[in-house]
């Protein structure tokens, strides 16, 4: 009796042990389809890799959408990059001359505060203003 016992205690084990692999394939598989669901969708761009979401904001820097409100509105180039370089500075203070160096980076001409404060001045009209 104790025998029989025996077997039917392994008998039991192999039944969970099969359950538990069966519920492992399946844990497993869903696993695989998520990554192949989501190289799916980096391949095909769906993802937004520089795509800022704050608050009621919604700057999509790859490409070039930028929304107060769900309204798009419209930034010059200018105020782009000065978004930009904000949202990727936002726990630190630039100077102004950092600023005017990595806005107008292309540009060899001396370039006056006053055009980054209007800028500065505009940017924040267009993002308050909504």
């Amino acid at each position: 009796m104790i025998f029989i016992n025996k077997i039917l205690i392994i008998e039991d084990d192999l039944a969970l042990a099969n359950g538990l692999n069966l519920a492992l394939k399946e844990t497993k598989n869903t696993i695989v389809n998520n990554i192949k669901s989501t190289r799916n969708e980096l391949e095909n761009n769906k993802f937004n890799t520089n795509k800022i979401v704050m608050d009621n904001f919604i700057f999509d820097f790859d490409n070039l959408e930028y929304y107060v409100n769900n309204e798009l509105i419209e930034l010059s180039k200018t105020e782009q990059k000065l978004l930009e370089i904000l949202i990727e500075n936002k726990v630190i203070t630039l100077s102004i001359e950092i600023l005017i160096n990595k806005i107008w980076i292309d540009n060899l001409n001396y370039v006056d505060e006053n055009v980054l404060f209007v800028s500065i001045k505009r940017l924040r009209d267009k993002l308050e203003e909504n």
